[in-house]
């Protein structure tokens, strides 16, 4: 029988602020048809990340203006009302597939995830239970051999199948891109018009008493 689900992709992340590294892996996966629709879902409460980060709500509205225009792109904010913390990925795509059972959710990644894609939580859980879509980064080791340090050659083989091929390479530091933001400046053009003129109204990522020429 024909699975009549629709393809969910989710892709979590902090968002903090989304950039065009980001829209390129979603539309690159609607394109090549692994998924009907993307649902980036910046995180509530990211486990691994120390920074403090920019509220939650201007975290969702950059994203919200960060994918206009792209079909296919959608923004999750489910996680504002799971209200998990730490909101773990396994834990989410939980509750998303009660709330929403007419979907069948995939995991999409990116490139810098695959080679610590092992030390997630219930890591081995997470891939037996949802297929997972990357892109490595040039130089980001995503061999068999390496992944093999990890995983299983079936774990190996299914995170290898999940490769995308023919993304534009865009070698973006999101640390990067909030310096260049501290000084009111879009660094190499790696965020949209909308989500930078949202970020010089809202002040975000700028010192305290700094000023916007």
């Amino acid at each position: 029988m024909a699975d009549l689900k629709i393809k969910t992709a989710y892709f979590g992340g902090s968002f903090d602020p989304p950039h065009a590294g980001h829209i390129a892996l979603a539309d690159a996966a609607v394109a090549a048809g692994l998924a009907d629709e993307v649902w980036l879902a910046p995180a509530w409460v990211p486990p691994h990340k120390h920074r403090r980060l920019s509220p939650f709500s201007d975290r969702l509205r950059m994203t919200e203006l960060a994918c206009e225009g792209h079909a296919g792109l959608r923004v999750c904010a489910d996680e504002s009302e799971f209200a998990l913390a730490p909101s773990y990925t396994i834990d989410v795509l939980a509750k998303l597939e009660e709330k929403y059972p007419s979907r069948r959710f995939l995991l999409l990644i990116g490139g810098d995830m695959l080679a610590t894609f092992h030390q997630w939580h219930r890591a081995k859980e997470l891939l037996a239970k949802y297929p997972v879509v990357s892109y490595p980064r040039p130089g980001e080791p995503d061999s068999a051999a390496e992944l093999r340090k990890h995983w299983s050659a079936e774990e190996t083989e299914k995170l290898r199948s999940g490769l995308l091929a023919a993304v534009p390479l865009f070698d973006i530091s999101s640390t990067k891109i909030r310096r260049g933001l501290e000084k009111g400046q879009n660094t190499d053009n790696s965020i949209n018009t909308e989500v930078f003129e949202y970020i010089m109204k809202s002040g975000l990522y700028r010192k305290k008493g700094d000023k916007i020429d």
